[in-house]
């Protein structure tokens, strides 16, 4: 499902985000919603879920998503 957008993110432009791949691709996609799922499929705990989703929100409400 993600995984087109993925590569994409990965091989075909400058961009780089500040988050994994999977879950920023997850993100362009399906939102906050596939973000966790991502997380989930990735095997993160809910610690680790919950920080990430934390942190990429907080990130977009800052619009401050891409480094470059």
């Amino acid at each position: 499902m993600n995984a087109s957008v993925d590569d994409y993110l990965r091989r075909h432009t400058y961009l780089k985000p500040r988050f994994p791949f999977h879950q920023t691709a997850a993100l362009i996609c399906n939102g906050l919603f596939g973000v966790i799922n991502s997380c989930v499929a990735d095997n993160l705990s809910e610690a680790e879920t919950r920080a990430l989703v934390r942190d990429i929100y907080a990130v977009l409400l800052s619009s401050d998503m891409f480094k470059e």
